[in-house]
């Protein structure tokens, strides 16, 4: 189903993947067709979501809103250029650390994202978000 939003913008739900499962083609192909940022939710047996997003300059990100159920599914970030693990960390907790670590720097790029889409995002309220799981409370305004 497709529907219009505020300022122009449209989104389309699917009850199933997108067709070819290929979320990069769909990004480079919806950016060259609307010649603006766009974004894909690819939701994971309901219960973990993966967030990219590109924009025309070619900018893109990447997130998981809730690591903690990411890592239930054996899912990590990437793992850092020196990584000193705490003593008996698990896999679990290994892969949140990863994701988590990766934050601020989504942030940015989830802000850098947005401007080039006529928004402004509060990159402090982004980073708790990402932080947190809490997907509820992500907000972004209009830049004047």
């Amino acid at each position: 189903m497709c529907r219009p939003r505020p300022g122009g913008r449209q989104t389309l739900q699917l009850g199933t993947e997108l067709p070819d499962n290929d979320d990069d083609r769909w990004l480079d192909a919806l950016v060259a067709a609307t010649g603006s940022p766009v974004l894909i939710a690819s939701v994971f047996d309901s219960d973990v979501c993966l967030v990219r997003g590109r924009a025309p300059s070619g900018a893109e990100w990447s997130a998981f809103p809730d690591p903690e159920m990411a890592a239930d599914y054996e899912i990590a970030g990437s793992p850092p250029p020196v990584d000193d693990p705490p003593p008996g960390e698990g896999d679990k907790e290994r892969n949140v650390r990863w994701m988590l670590a990766e934050v601020p720097g989504t942030a940015q790029e989830i802000a850098d994202w947005a401007a080039e889409a006529g928004f402004t995002a509060d990159r402090e309220a982004l980073r708790e978000v990402l932080a947190s799981g809490r997907t509820r409370s992500w907000r972004t305004s209009s830049s004047s």
